[in-house]
């Protein structure tokens, strides 16, 4: 079964379609600033401008156009993010005790590890597949 790809789109004009996008972006950012209007817009726009069949070039009007984007885009990131708004503090008394630690199983289920027989396997889509001792691992360069 051959696989037959898409045509380019001919007299397609890649300035207009991307100012028609961008104009119905803004517009939907003023209308409501709800996140799914916003991303619907944000794809259309990734949508718009694969249909130019990617002969965007560096013209006046491409700059434009993407200038106008990430203005609305810092628009949108600072309506959602207050520098100025601090993350919540919470008292003592809401802290879980015991401190869920981050793993499939409970507390009580963690397996005791021997030092002497563990070994670190590294494999896979790797150049160096080897298994790793804890000396050798505490041996390597350490990085902050």
């Amino acid at each position: 079964m051959k696989i037959q790809t898409p045509k380019r789109l001919q007299h397609v004009d890649g300035d207009a379609l991307l100012k028609e996008a961008v104009d119905r972006i803004a517009t939907a950012g003023k209308l409501s600033l709800a996140r799914r209007n916003f991303l619907r817009g944000s794809l259309t726009l990734g949508g718009l401008s694969m249909l130019t069949g990617c002969m965007l070039d560096d013209s006046e009007s491409i700059n434009t156009a993407l200038t106008r984007i990430s203005r609305i885009n810092d628009d949108v990131q600072g309506l959602l993010f207050d520098p100025n708004r601090l993350a919540p503090t919470y008292p003592d008394s809401m802290i879980t005790r015991p401190f869920p630690f981050n793993a499939y199983y409970g507390e009580d289920e963690v397996r005791e590890v021997e030092e002497e027989s563990y070994r670190l396997e590294v494999a896979s889509m790797v150049a160096d597949r080897r298994k790793w001792s804890l000396p050798e691992l505490r041996a390597m360069p350490q990085a902050d």
